[in-house]
């Protein structure tokens, strides 16, 4: 997650998709999300103050974040994609270095100046002094000293003994260099030559990954989630926190040099005090991320196992999304299911333990000193092999007795491939070796001059094929020697298989997906997924590939559309390709979920549906929604419940939900869905005195001093009949008429929402027009069916009905004190329509803010005008389900044919133009 300083207050970060935010760090608030033409890569401050450059994928912009956040383009400087992005800020100098080497450097003044190419292969960090040099790290852990554009080498060594992860430009244009070997140092130019003028080595830290300066102070973030600070002048330790729980990918001083935002692999984006490293702020929590993943024995290869840093194991059936996981425990960081059908799984703490399928029951465990990184049986499969952080190789009895430990590399094991009777290892020191899995002796080794090794596959032929943080495929023969090298990413290769005929298909820490062939090199096929790629592996009879990145998982089928149905995506794309992204997810997805909210259609019978939904999708894939989690319709579908009426209203809804992938939907009636020619069809004149004494619980209208009239309940009772049998057409659920079974459930697994409806027109007919309230046996049932949730108080409730439950001049509900059991209940959302106008409110259940509900109005969809509120346009709400938050935007239509548009009408505070949405806290 980048992120940078805007000024002393302001953080911009990325948040999901093309989308980042702008974050007041005093107020401890969001301020606006804005939308940039493709994802932000990377987030730096400017060469200007106020000023954030941004790295995306085929340009560079710069953003203005100071008051309000404006954009332009600087362009790519080159034809190639960038590898690496840097600012000078002693000289306002910005640095870009691309896959193929070439080096630019841009000025406000004298914008961009090229070079030929790096004299560095495989650069990984740069910077430029204020004298003009410019500075490069290399993967091998040299330092070299170029001329301004890059093409000429002054003077190189070799600072490091592993790869240089960053560089900084003091305030004196001396330069200080990290690395993932642990060390930092500081240097100066000497005419020709560089000195080092002090070293510090904080091994213990793991890697280092980011470094910031402000003045005399350095801050580093570490691949182990600790931030250090040390003493400029002499590199001394002045003060260190385990801050994030997983590696540091984003660290930065605010201008002022009071704080520091982190960003780690956890998701957590973090201010800190520079004081004492205490949190300040948190602008995203941790998010879950999967980590690991395998098909397992389960006789037709449909069973998916995975885990991730929500620390539970979760099996995923790929035929028919239903899933099952397990208790939770600390992150997980490698699983292996073995041919005897058992699951081993590898946690951060450094547990090892073999699991039941499919009852997830532990066998045995064993407890290593650090974090699993990669684990596989043996040939014979009597023991496990596990990879640890720093490069042990342990083998591990089925028993769960420690058998040996050997120090094979000098960091992480990225993959074990067992292939009898060798086992191969990869590691992030950039080496593979192949060693005897009897004997356990070393038989061949190759090192990689690129970036280090992730994935491992082994061909039936017995070649190898591995995997590079460069972009690279590396295949070698048998006996570890070179065979050929293939770039098909720009970015970090993470995952590799081999498909039927000798294809191969890998996939990148972007989430790009290529099929390709070695014998022509020919990419065959290339799928986007938008995120990390942590598994690839052939799917059987299921699909081709099962594709499993940080959030979510996909079925890719290159061939005849073999995918299963019931409402998974299909996306066609080239080589007649078909990708289904399945409903499962980690615990919280990492991306968000889209809700649509409908209110106030009123169908009056004969609309052309095509012309009702044409402008809606539009407007939704303008706004980047392309998909939706849900469709929620708060009442008054018809006008009066006629069977016309319903019958526009369900082609709407079909060719809607055809246009996203078959969302489910939850409805509530409204006043305008019930029939009043049943509700008068119901009512029988009586004389007083025969019914005396009789009209105790029997609803009743006063005619005159001799008449009553009296509802026949079974008659009455069929006044929603039209509505019922419509919401089950929708829905699939048949919808009850006895009004306390009148509550619809709606669960999506994924971000752990959960939605119900209650009928608020149930004691409405065509006399008392206005008697709405909430059933309180309805509102029972509700409660009870959210408190047995599995982990209720970890879902996020929201709850739909028709009426308001307050309002000035409109019908509202009579007993709004049922807000006070929902919100007990953990309630934080009410949906409502009615009002004919979009409308915000929040009920406090107590002073501590933490239990209480937000009162979501959406204006009508569909009204006529004559039926629109004085002022008020058509309008729709479209909520954004974060793992941290709700984002809720509005959205207008000022005539019957026209396109639908942001709707600004929320006010954020006092000479400040109002936005189209609004945010709430989860």
């Amino acid at each position: 997650m980048p992120a940078a300083w805007g000024d002393k207050d302001l953080i911009l970060y990325g948040t999901v998709g093309t989308e980042v935010e702008l974050y007041d760090v005093r107020r401890n608030q969001a301020l606006m999300p804005v939308s940039l033409s493709a994802p932000v890569r990377t987030l730096l401050p400017g060469p200007r103050p106020g000023e954030i450059v941004g790295l995306l994928e085929w340009d560079i912009v710069l953003i203005n974040a100071q008051n309000a956040i404006s954009i332009s383009s600087i362009g790519m400087p080159t034809a190639a994609p960038l590898r690496h992005l840097a600012v000078s800020h002693p000289v306002r100098a910005l640095i870009a270095i691309d896959a193929e080497g070439q080096v630019a450097t841009w000025t406000p003044d004298d914008d961009w100046v090229l070079g030929v190419r790096s004299p560095v292969e495989q650069v990984t960090a740069a910077c430029r002094l204020s004298s003009g040099p410019l500075v490069l790290g290399s993967a091998l852990g040299e330092i070299v000293i170029a001329d301004h554009g890059g093409t000429r080498s002054d003077h190189s060594l070799r600072a490091h003994g592993d790869q240089v992860t960053d560089l900084a430009v003091t305030d004196d244009d001396r330069f200080i260099s990290i690395s993932r070997d642990g060390t930092v140092a500081m240097w100066e130019i000497l005419g020709r030559g560089v000195r080092e003028i002090w070293r510090q080595s904080l091994r213990g830290r793991h890697f280092l990954n980011r470094i910031s300066l402000y003045k005399d102070q350095i801050a580093i973030g570490t691949a182990a989630g600790v931030i250090a600070l040390l003493d400029i002048r002499r590199g001394e330790l002045r003060l260190e926190a385990n801050v994030h729980s997983d590696s540091i990918r984003t660290l930065a001083h605010s201008p002022d040099g009071r704080n520091l935002v982190s960003s780690g692999d956890e998701g957590a984006l973090i201010v800190t005090a520079c004081e004492d490293l205490q949190e300040v702020g948190r602008l995203r929590g941790e998010t879950p991320y999967i980590r690991a993943a395998g098909l397992v024995e389960d006789g037709d290869g449909a069973l998916l196992a995975y885990g991730g840093t929500d620390g539970r194991i979760h099996l995923l059936s790929l035929r028919d999304n239903s899933s099952v996981e397990g208790a939770s425990g600390p992150p997980v960081r490698a699983l292996h299911p073995t041919l005897d059908g058992y699951l081993v799984v590898g946690r951060e703490d450094g547990t090892v333990q073999e699991l039941t399928l499919p009852e997830l029951a532990e066998r045995w465990s064993l407890r290593a000193d650090e974090a699993i990184y990669s684990l596989a049986t043996s040939p014979a499969g009597e023991s496990v092999y596990a990879g640890t952080r720093s490069g042990f190789l342990l083998r591990i009895s089925r028993r769960g007795e420690l058998l040996s430990q050997e120090h094979l590399h000098r960091s992480i094991v990225g993959d074990i491939q067992n292939s009898p009777p060798y086992i191969i290892t990869c590691s992030d020191d950039r080496s593979l070796k192949v060693t005897h899995g009897t004997t356990n002796t070393l038989v061949t080794q190759f090192v990689h001059n690129g970036l280090a090794l992730n994935n491992i596959v082994v061909l039936s032929n017995g070649n190898i094929f591995t995997s590079s943080d460069d972009g690279s495929v590396v295949a070698l023969t048998h006996a570890a020697g070179t065979k050929a090298v293939y770039h098909h990413h720009n970015a970090p290769v993470r995952a590799i298989t081999q498909l039927r005929d000798r294809m191969i298909v890998s996939g990148d820490r972007s989430g790009e997906v290529v099929f390709w062939r070695p014998d022509d090199n020919a990419p065959v096929l290339r799928l986007p997924l938008g995120n990390r790629v942590i598994h690839l592996q052939p799917a059987g009879p299921v699909a081709d590939i099962v594709a499993v990145t940080e959030n979510e998982v996909s079925l890719i089928d290159i061939g005849a559309d073999r995918l299963p149905d019931g409402g998974i995506r299909r996306s066609g794309s080239e080589a007649g390709a078909a990708v289904a992204r399945s409903g499962m997810s980690a615990r919280e997805k990492r991306a968000m979920t889209h809700i649509l909210h409908l209110s106030d259609l009123h169908f009056h019978g004969g609309e052309d549906a095509v012309s009702w939904v044409t402008p809606l999708v539009a407007d939704l894939n303008e706004i980047d929604v392309f998909e939706l989690g849900a469709i929620v319709v708060s009442g008054d579908i018809a006008s009066t419940a006629a069977a016309q009426e319903y019958a526009a209203a369900g082609e709407f809804f079909e060719f809607l939900r055809a246009e996203f992938n078959h969302p489910a939907i939850i409805m509530a009636p409204g006043n305008h869905d019930l029939d009043w020619a049943v509700s008068r069809s119901a009512y029988q004149p009586k004389r007083r005195r025969d019914v005396a004494g009789l009209l105790s619980g029997v609803r009743v209208i006063d005619a005159n001093q001799d008449y009553v009239e009296v509802a026949d309940a079974a008659i009455f009772t069929t006044r929603f009949d039209a509505f019922a049998r419509f919401c089950s057409s929708v829905t699939g659920e048949t919808y009850p008429l006895e009004v306390r079974e009148q509550v619809s459930e709606l669960l999506l697994p994924n971000g752990r929402i959960a939605m119900y409806s209650l009928n608020s027109s149930w004691d409405i007919d065509h006399h008392y027009t206005a008697r709405a309230s909430i059933n309180e046996g309805g509102l029972a049932r509700l409660l009870s069916r959210a408190r047995d949730l599995p982990d209720s108080p970890l879902w996020f409730k929201i709850v739909v009905w028709h009426h308001p439950p307050t309002a000035s001049s409109e019908v509202c509900i009579a007993n709004a004190e049922v807000l006070e059991q929902l919100s007990k209940a953990g309630f934080r959302i009410l949906l409502h329509g009615h009002v004919h106008r979009p409308m915000r409110s929040v009920y406090e259940y107590d002073a501590s803010g933490d239990r209480g509900l937000t009162v979501v109005g959406a204006g009508a969809f569909g009204a006529l005008p004559r039926e629109w509120a004085p002022g008020v346009p058509l309008g729709y709400n479209i909520m954004s389900v974060h793992p941290d938050k709700v984002v809720v935007r509005s959205r207008k239509r000022e005539a019957i044919g026209g396109a639908w548009m942001p709707d600004a009408r929320w006010l954020i505070g006092p000479n400040r133009d109002p936005v189209s949405w609004f945010s709430i806290s989860r």
